[in-house]
């Protein structure tokens, strides 16, 4: 059975008569760090399952807070018990449930019921196990057929939820599959933030989905009103006519969104569209359903109070929330006991809370006794009174608890969302705090490409899971914008200093960026424009502004921008389409912090001359401190590579250089033994400086510039071509 209202405790129905199924997209994972929407759907469970005809062992569904994916394992574990049934019942889900009889045994674990717990193994024994037998001899019978069937059975394990699951020795990001063979395929759900965390391998993660939305948002509308309302497809025209004058329909991608949204209607609560007010006027609705028949009396708000009703049980389960999601070991599912030890909450507000559906309580039956089991009525709920109680904390103890913290900004970051709609100074004090170390990773990450490593993995993994964190930290803060945006249309001040405008940010989010960006174009440490998306003007009037603190910029390279980077105290450059060659190279060594220069899709024409006496080559002039040199889809002279190489043999470090799908540009009136003699004078003068400080690596080049390199006295040569030489 499913709930269909938060609000009416006990309305339950079948989940064949309200699912509608959740649409799926295969999520790519890209070199550079990001992880890209495909836009391929997953449509049947043979999509989820296999690739081709090989078996998937391990599956992870990632999504947003009240995407379904709950839902969706609930939905699946009575698919596979329908499976084999002679006539399955029709409906709007994947199509191929026989796929489902190639799984001999289906184990369900809910991994908010296990926190603690670090073995797959012995969540099933707690969960599925004592709850069917509670003779001590029928368990233990049980427990080694468990094993058996996990080492010789082909088995599908469902674990819902890995960000609601924390393992108290902080050692393993995800439970132990100990004892389960390859034979089973291991399918996980989880919020993004958990799929980053970098100790979880890309094998643990294996095929990686997301859930995008609902399929169709009518057909569960259409449910959803079936299931609360008589006159049905009248009601559905007037829900629909509300949500498009109050502009909600983004909501409705959300299942649990869109059921609060539907509920609240009926109950005739309209709403303006923000996360906080939704929350807020669904605490209110389930208390004032339950606070006639107590006879409690309203306490008179404080002026800055978060909540205008019930504010006394508010702000309890508030600390409550707070202690449960930030200071103490996270969880999500506590007893009565803990609830009541923290003298947060009177037995009279618990009691009060679980009658209201604010709290539910579950009890669980074993061999040992009856546990009762309390959790907020959904995730967001508790994240929600997390976030009010932040918002009423004084500054000094806002420092304490997050300054120097070790709390992951992504893994709280719904807390921080709303709380940048109920105090958005707040919020951004929380947000300062936490992404320090996040960017101070950033930071360390770069300087590991620019030095270069060994464990080529090991860099290169450092970097796409530091790229993956700052694409989510970046999202999280468009969020945060929506949200204030709605909330409090009016001062609206976000603070943030790093900017990436990538491929994957859909037009909304660009322009909220954007704004994002003109409320903080003074300090700006990192500006990333991998598409062309900002004018010209904005990007000029950033470089003015952050001239003191910006750290790493990759921009076109047009000839106004050029003209700012003078003295820029950018340590990380990246220029896309140099317009003006000679302007670029006169005011290059006034970077005097620069250390990686990436430079793309650049035709150095200006330096680009008849053969000339290699005594007047030496015209390059580079930053002192420079590391990196990345060359990419350019066309250079033999002239300016030579003077490049020797300029970056006079430095007294070890130094990078890539030369990637460069053309090496010759003269057209130099040819046969004059071109020749000229590239044997250029490798000659080469040969004279020790180049024993330089690193290169050189990919899809012709052999013309190879020849130029070789001989020469070059520490370490990293020679990457589809072409054969001989």
């Amino acid at each position: 059975m499913l709930p269909v209202s938060p609000i009416w405790y006990g309305r339950e129905k079948s989940i064949m008569d309200i699912f509608v199924p959740i649409q799926f997209h295969h999520v790519a994972r890209e070199k550079n760090g990001s992880r890209r929407d495909t836009e391929q759907k997953v449509e049947t469970y043979k999509d989820m399952f296999y690739t081709n005809t090989t078996l998937n062992d391990r599956v992870s569904i990632q999504g947003d807070p009240g995407m379904g994916k709950t839902t969706f394992l609930g939905k699946l574990v009575i698919d596979w018990c329908n499976s084999d049934s002679k006539d399955p019942e029709p409906s709007s889900k994947f199509s191929d449930v026989e796929i489902l009889q190639n799984f001999r045994f289906l184990f369900h674990i809910k991994l908010r019921d296990s926190v603690g717990q670090n073995k797959v193994v012995n969540m099933i024994k707690t969960q599925i196990i004592d709850e069917i037998y509670f003779n001590k001899k029928q368990q233990r019978e049980a427990y080694d057929l468990l094993g058996s069937i996990l080492e010789r059975e082909t088995c599908l394990v469902t674990m819902d939820g890995l960000n609601e699951w924390t393992d108290h020795t902080k050692e393993n990001p995800i439970p132990k599959l100990y004892s389960i063979s390859k034979q089973c395929v291991v399918l996980t759900t989880s919020r993004p933030w958990k799929i980053a965390d970098k100790r979880i391998r890309d094998s643990e993660i294996g095929t990686l989905i997301e859930a995008v939305g609902i399929t169709d948002t009518e057909q569960l509308t259409q449910n959803m009103l079936r299931s609360l309302t008589v006159e049905y497809q009248e009601s559905y025209k007037e829900f629909m006519a509300y949500v498009e004058e109050r502009k909600l329909n983004h909501f409705l991608a959300s299942p649990w969104m869109l059921t609060l949204l539907v509920n609240l209607w009926v109950d005739k609560t309209f709403l303006s569209g923000s996360l906080c007010e939704i929350n807020k006027v669904l605490i209110y609705t389930l208390f004032n359903k339950e606070l006639p028949k107590e006879g409690f009396t309203e306490h008179i708000p404080s002026e800055n109070a978060v909540f205008e009703h019930h504010t006394e049980i508010c702000n309890a389960l508030a600390r409550d929330a707070f202690y449960f999601t930030i200071c103490s070991e996270k969880s999500l599912v506590f007893s009565k006991q803990e609830l009541l030890s923290t003298d947060m909450l009177s037995n009279e507000q618990l009691e009060f809370a679980i009658r209201s559906g604010v709290l539910n309580e579950r009890h669980c039956f074993s061999t040992a006794s009856c546990k009762s089991q309390v959790s907020f009525l959904h995730e967001t709920i508790q994240e929600f009174f997390a976030a009010s109680h932040i918002a009423n904390l004084p500054e000094d103890k806002i420092t304490n608890i997050f300054c120097k913290s070790k709390y992951n900004v992504l893994e709280i970051s719904q807390v921080i969302i709303y709380l940048s709609g109920l105090k958005c100074d707040v919020a951004n004090k929380v947000i300062h705090y936490l992404t320090e170390d996040v960017f101070n990773d950033v930071n360390t990450e770069l300087d590991w490409i620019r030095i270069g490593s060994e464990d080529m993995y090991t860099t290169l993994r450092f970097h796409v899971v530091n790229r993956l964190v700052l694409s989510l930290v970046q999202g999280m803060m468009i969020s945060c914008y929506q949200e204030a945006k709605v909330s409090r249309p009016k001062h609206i001040r976000l603070e943030m200093s790093h900017f990436i405008f990538h491929a994957n940010v859909n037009k909304n989010e660009n322009d909220d960026l954007l704004q994002i960006l003109m409320m903080n174009t003074s300090h700006v440490r990192t500006l990333i424009l991998e598409r062309d998306v900002l004018e010209e003007n904005i990007i000029l009037t950033v470089l003015q502004q952050s001239k003191h603190c910006i750290e790493r910029l990759k921009t076109p390279g047009s000839r106004a921008i050029i003209s700012e980077l003078n003295n820029l105290n950018v340590n990380r450059l990246d220029l896309i389409g140099i317009s003006d060659v000679s302007l670029f190279s006169g005011l290059l060594p006034s970077m005097s912090n620069l250390t990686y220069l990436r430079i793309e899709k650049t035709d150095f024409n200006e330096d680009i001359v008849p053969p000339s006496p290699v005594e007047n080559v030496l015209n390059v002039r580079l930053p002192i401190m420079l590391q990196h040199v990345d060359l990419l889809n350019c066309t250079i002279s033999p002239q300016w590579l030579c003077s490049l190489l020797i300029t970056l043999s006079s430095l007294d470090h070890q130094v990078k250089c890539v030369l990637s799908n460069v053309v090496l540009y010759l003269y057209k009136e130099t040819r046969g033994h004059e071109l020749r003699t000229h590239v044997s004078d250029l490798r000659s003068e080469m040969m004279s400086h020790d180049m024993s400080n330089i690193e290169i690596l050189v990919e899809n080049v012709s052999k013309e510039l190879f020849e130029i390199l070789r001989d020469t006295s070059i520490g370490i040569f990293d020679l990457r071509t589809s072409m054969h030489w001989s």
